[in-house]
């Protein structure tokens, strides 16, 4: 049966399989219990908070690729922020920049 499919069956298969999978993984990593991407930095002097510069500059070198935004969350400590990239071979990242958990 499965020799018999067309090609835009065969096509449309593929892509609910592909769907199903990527759902699984982000509702598995909803969970919270486990971040896959998570960058320690620390500040060089304890007066002055991290710059989004740095944290932009320290992230895209061990992460290539375009950051589509960064923002703060002083929930998770002072220095905690989010950033979402882009990176070069296609792969969307949420990076977890200094956060305490």
């Amino acid at each position: 049966m499965a020799t018999t499919h067309t090609v835009g069956r065969f096509a449309i298969l593929v892509v609910s399989a592909v769907f199903s999978v990527s759902t699984s993984q982000a509702l598995a990593a909803g969970d919270g219990s486990s971040v896959p991407y998570k960058v320690s930095m620390t500040r060089e002097n304890p007066s002055s908070p991290l710059r989004k510069s740095t944290i932009m500059a320290h992230v895209k070198q061990l992460y290539p690729g375009r950051i589509l935004s960064i923002m703060e969350d002083k929930t998770r400590g002072d220095d905690c922020h989010i950033v979402k990239l882009m990176g070069k071979d296609g792969e969307f990242r949420i990076i977890h920049v200094a956060c305490t958990s």
